[in-house]
């Protein structure tokens, strides 16, 4: 795994960004964790690299065209980032999963779980 390798964390204020924040810290190896609130094309560029891995959190209400669009600019954007997107709804997740997201869970995937699935990600990146 890349030691400078770093996370971006996109999750809405409140009790389950903290906890990401907390389960991404836990990561083996040196992977400073970014943290923003907002889907904008604006987050991409503030970058000054490209991140090993995005975890976004959707709301109930972020399925649509902007979702989608920010999922497809990540990808063509930043080609070696792993994404990887928490949802709500069957319906978001398969808007995401086209947009091209490398994994979709569900709100209330096991962290054991999530730890392990970010780890492979990270690994088997490039």
């Amino acid at each position: 795994m890349n030691q400078e390798s770093s996370i971006l964390l996109i999750a809405p204020p409140g009790h389950l960004r903290d906890s990401l924040q907390v389960l991404l810290a836990a990561l083996p190896g040196s992977h400073p964790v970014a943290v923003t609130s907002g889907v904008q094309v604006e987050t991409l560029s503030a970058m000054d690299h490209d991140p090993a891995l995005v975890l976004l959190v959707l709301e109930p209400s972020g399925a649509g065209t902007q979702v989608d669009g920010f999922v497809a600019e990540i990808k063509t954007n930043w080609t070696h980032t792993q994404l990887v997107v928490l949802v709500e709804t069957e319906e978001q997740g398969q808007a995401v999963a086209s947009a091209g997201a490398d994994r979709v869970w569900f709100k209330g995937t096991l962290a054991a779980q999530m730890l392990v699935e970010i780890e492979a990600l990270l690994n088997n990146r490039d």
